[in-house]
Formats: C-alpha cells, structure tokens, sequence
C-alpha cells in the first residue's frame, strides 16, 4: 500500500498568488485520491510581500500559517495536512521549500527573510529536522546555488504557468547526488499537471515527513515524458 503526498501547495488565505482557500483545497486532493499534502505558502522579503509585509514579525508570521490552519480543520483520518514554507530571501527571485521547521522557529528567527541562504543554511544546521529543498531551480529568474546548501531540489514542478525546465533539474540533482523532490506547485485546481511522491507508512507529522524524505522512503509521481 502507498500513500500519495503532495509536497508543494498553496493557499489564498497566505499566499497573493493562491486562487482558492485551505479548506477546499483539501477537498480537491481528497477527489483526486491523494493521502494527504504539505500547505506551502510564501513567505517572502518585508518588500515583496504585499499581505503582510508591513506587519510585525510575530504577526507575519502568523499569516503564513493561515491557510494552513484553515486547511487543517479539514483533516481526517484517511487525509493528512502538513505544514511547510516556500520561502524567498531579500534580493534573490530564488524559491526554497522548507519542511519541518514550526512556526515556534520562525518566531525565534526573526527577518529571517531579509538574510540569505547561506545564512538560513547555517541556522537550520543547528537542528536535526530541518530539510531544505530548492523549488523550481532553472525557471526563469532563478539563480542555480551550490549544492551543499541543499538537502535536495524539486525536480518535478507541475505548475502550467511556467516554464520550469523539469528534465534539467533532474539531471542537475543526479550530477550533485541531491535528494529529489515531486511537486504540483498548485494555486488553483485543474490547470496543473499534479505531482507528489508515494511513501508506504503515512506520515502523520511534519516529524514523520521529513525522517521519510531523508531517509529516501519515498517515489516520485512523475507525469510520463516529463522526467525519468
């Protein structure tokens, strides 16, 4: 038996981009036979961040996590919400998907957003349950790192909006032995082509999550003739 997880995820209540809130988002993966999903909202630079930008830190904070509690009343039993960010930092375009860092974290790291990935790199080398992936690394605009600051790269991006150059991240994750993530980078149900990544225990917290994916207990949901 597997379990399908989506892995990269948004909402309207934290992210500008996201189109539909946490709550039916739930119920679109849960028509769509998926086990559970990891809410991503953006967390961006005070400048590009045009919700809650201007908000004290603790309360930025707060507002990422906003579709995820709203997507969070939604689970069930035999459906799992998890939590992560895609977070951006000031002056780079780039994207990274962060997974097992609580919000308890991000209230003791504050303008975390306003550093860099070097800088963020060596905070979370402090814990044991920290994963840190590059999302989409040759989009348009992004900006290729060096691969010791990563645990892995999203080599499967399902986002229709954009050009995400899939099959060169693949091999860019292969040539540097990298983790390798599956994710639809879904704003709005039907217009993505869906990706995630099978376990066969379900994780039940973002703990669980991440022991998986380091541990490499997982397999892509490609779409065929995409990567392999």
């Amino acid at each position: 038996m597997s379990f399908l997880f989506d892995t990269h995820v948004h909402t309207s209540e934290s992210s500008t981009c996201g189109e539909i809130s946490g709550a039916d988002m739930v119920e679109y993966y849960k028509l769509n036979r998926y086990d559970g999903i990891v809410i991503t909202d953006h967390f961006k630079p005070r400048e590009d961040d045009r919700r809650f930008g201007g908000l004290p830190w603790k309360e930025r904070v707060d507002g990422q996590w906003l579709g995820y509690e709203e997507a969070k009343k939604r689970e069930t039993a035999d459906f799992t919400v998890l939590h992560g960010v895609e977070i951006r930092f000031k002056g780079y375009d780039n994207d990274y998907l962060v997974y097992g860092a609580d919000k308890e974290f991000f209230y003791d790291h504050p303008e975390i957003t306003e550093t860099s990935v070097e800088n963020f790199r060596k905070v979370i080398n402090e814990y044991d349950g920290i994963l840190l992936f590059q999302a989409h690394p040759f989009r348009n605009g992004m900006t290729v790192v060096q691969p010791h600051l990563l645990d892995g790269v999203e080599v499967y991006n399902g986002n229709a909006s954009h050009n995400s150059r899939n099959s060169v991240a693949n091999a860019w994750a292969e040539l540097n032995m990298l983790r390798k993530l599956s994710g639809t980078d879904n704003h709005e149900p039907f217009r993505s082509t869906p990706g995630g990544i099978y376990f066969e225990e379900r994780p039940t917290t973002e703990n669980q999550f991440v022991e998986l994916v380091k541990n490499g207990k997982y397999e892509l949901k490609l779409p065929r003739g995409i990567v392999k």
